[in-house]
Order: C-alpha cells, then sequence, then structure tokens
C-alpha cells in the first residue's frame, strides 16, 4: 500500500512511502544537478515530523521534514524547499548572525530568506507557494543577507511595513 510507512533505503527513516519517494527524489535531483551539495544532504540528520508545516534546518544539520509539507507540495518543490535549507547550512546563516548586530528578528529573517531565495531561483529551482522574494519589497536581487538587513531597516525607519512571514521555506519560517 502506497502510504504505509517504509524505511527508504536511502533515507533510514519511517515515513509514508509517498512521502519517502518524492523526498527521495527530491535529492536525487539536487545530487544529479548540483553534484556540489551531496556532502549536505547526506551530513543532514534526517527527523521526520508528521504534523510539521515545512521544512527546517538546525545548525547541527538536523533536517526536519514535514508530513503536511509533503502532502502539500510538488517533488520540484521539494527540491527547491531542500535546496533552500541546505544553502542556509552552506551560507553558515546561524553563525553569522550570532556575529553581526541583527536585533530585529523580523527583518533578519525575511533578509536570510530573500538572500538564498534569490539563489534558489538563480539555480533553477521552484519554492513553494508564498516564497519571499526582494522585488516583492522593491529591492534588487543581488544583495547578501547583510544588505537586505540593512535595506529593510530604512523602509522600516520611514513606515514601508517589513513583509509578514509565511508558513513554507523561503516564507521566513524555516
Amino acid at each position: 500500500m502506497n502510504s504505509q510507512a517504509t524505511n527508504h533505503p536511502l533515507l533510514n527513516v519511517a515515513m509514508p512511502r509517498t512521502h519517502a519517494e518524492k523526498l527521495a527524489g527530491a535529492r536525487h535531483t539536487i545530487r544529479t544537478r548540483n553534484p556540489y551539495m551531496a556532502h549536505i544532504l547526506y551530513k543532514m540528520r534526517l527527523v521526520y515530523v508528521p504534523d510539521f508545516e515545512t521544512f527546517a534546518v538546525t545548525e547541527d544539520y538536523i533536517f526536519l521534514c514535514g508530513g503536511r509539507a509533503l502532502d502539500r507540495w510538488t517533488e520540484a518543490q521539494c527540491a527547491g524547499a531542500l535546496v533552500h535549507e541546505s544553502l542556509h547550512l552552506m551560507m553558515r546563516h546561524s553563525s553569522r548572525m550570532q556575529g553581526a548586530n541583527w536585533s530585529d528578528e523580523q527583518c533578519r529573517t525575511i533578509a536570510l530568506e530573500y538572500a538564498i531565495n534569490c539563489l534558489v531561483r538563480e539555480m533553477g529551482y521552484i519554492l513553494p507557494d508564498g516564497a519571499l522574494f526582494p522585488e516583492q519589497q522593491g529591492l534588487p536581487p543581488s544583495l547578501a543577507a547583510e544588505g537586505y538587513y540593512k535595506e529593510l531597516q530604512k523602509q522600516k525607519s520611514i513606515g514601508k511595513p517589513t513583509p509578514k512571514p509565511g508558513n513554507a521555506p523561503g516564507s521566513g519560517q524555516c
């Protein structure tokens, strides 16, 4: 039965077969298109969370994989979301935030999402609906997270609202 829990040989975690196949397909796409990312994909420890709405990654390489996200997203969107989370690790966003004066949490989160999402898009991946891009705020698609943070702070100081985080990778909640 397709919805039966399984330990997929490449994922080594129990989850419904349809979810395992979708995630394994997304990982295969990334490994094929971007082989330099394979080390991150294999270093991450997968934790399947059936009621979780998104994907997320911790600085110690724990990949939280949401069952509800896998229900809603296509394999291509899962690949984009997985690239998004991998890039947070590759760009050391967690440690960069600790060493900088990024006191405004909302602006910090959105700035990180803008920087990552532009790269994901440049790489030819698609993100789930609701992903944030700097052009939505009138900003260029070519800044680092620190640059977006400064620009969002400027906009906030003149009363322009900061985008609200959503519930998908790239929307400020991962």
